[in-house]
């Protein structure tokens, strides 16, 4: 068995450090935390995008190859990203599938919508699924338009 770590438990890391963490200490994967960063480093908030460690989603495709790169020369695998994407945001989903194929993931992580109890639960499911399946729409789109 072989384990990853998230990135959102090196808050205070810049990619590369996260990387040399995680090989000295013997793992074989890292899941790239990718969220719009405000560029304040800390403990505190790093669940709201107050960390290094992740790469920035605002990233070009050139940032994302670099640290790909690292992780290859590293010798890690990256599992799954790690995004805070709505289920709604079929651009950004698509952004990310793209960004997956470059660092060589087969997932990426999307959120589900809150039940609130203002809606019935089988139609917040319904439209929850039909929006999955245009999300795995724009990944094949992704799969097909990506860098190579």
């Amino acid at each position: 068995m072989q384990f990853a770590v998230f990135t959102v438990s090196q808050p205070e890391t810049t990619p590369e450090e996260a990387m040399e963490q995680l090989v000295r200490i013997g793992y074989a994967g890292v899941e790239w935390r990718i969220t719009v960063d405000r560029d304040q480093v800390g403990p505190s908030g790093v669940l709201e995008g107050e960390t290094v460690a992740p790469s920035r989603a605002d990233w070009e495709d050139e940032a994302f190859q670099r640290v790909a790169e690292r992780m290859r020369e590293h010798g890690l695998r990256c599992p799954n990203l790690g995004t805070y994407l709505s289920h709604s945001d079929l651009e950004g989903i698509e952004r990310m599938m793209q960004v997956a194929r470059i660092f060589g993931s087969p997932s990426i992580r999307v959120g589900v919508p809150r039940y609130d109890g203002s809606r019935p639960y089988p139609e917040l499911f319904s439209e929850t699924v039909a929006r999955y399946e245009r999300g795995c729409g724009a990944g094949r789109t992704a799969r097909r338009e990506g860098p190579h």
